[in-house]
């Protein structure tokens, strides 16, 4: 019952924040501030991946480099020059680094190969959440994605 009463209040409440009129010229629409913080709640519930681990990674990447942010795999990837080279994965991250450097990092605690389909994809690492407990151990794993990302042609 608490969901559902949880889907009605968002409900009412973004369909009167559309509702009522702006209080400006033009007559325009607008959303109230409890409307947008129900949005923000809702998809808080729907999204299948760490909100947490997201917006560390996106303070991260924004001190190291221009990268694009785009949802794939259920989760969120951050690609340099169109390539790959970390996310997001429910409650792990995704690091992409080379097959030999990929053999060198398994040998470490909660890491392991990304493995989503059939076929392993080699290069790709899991990270689970006990790896990424500090902002170095995070920092460092980004690094050695960005360093064999910037090997790869620009897509």
């Amino acid at each position: 019952m608490g969901s559902n009463l949880t889907r009605r209040t968002i409900f009412w409440a973004i369909s009167s924040a559309v509702r009522a009129p702006a209080l400006h010229a033009g007559g325009q629409w607008f959303k109230s501030t409890i409307a947008h913080h129900v949005i923000i709640f809702k998809r808080q519930l729907s999204v299948p991946y760490d909100l947490n681990l997201e917006r560390k990674l996106d303070r991260l990447s924004a001190k190291l480099g221009p990268f694009t942010k785009k949802n794939l795999f259920g989760g969120v990837a951050y690609l340099l020059n169109g390539n790959m080279a970390f996310g997001v994965n429910k409650q792990s991250s995704i690091v992409r680094t080379s097959k030999e450097r990929a053999k060198e990092l398994l040998t470490r605690d909660f890491i392991s190969i990304f493995d989503i389909t059939v076929r392993p994809m080699m290069g790709w690492l899991l990270v689970s959440p006990g790896g990424l407990g500090t902002e170095n151990q995070i920092s460092d794993l980004l690094h050695i994605a960005i360093d064999y990302v910037k090997t790869l042609p620009r897509k």
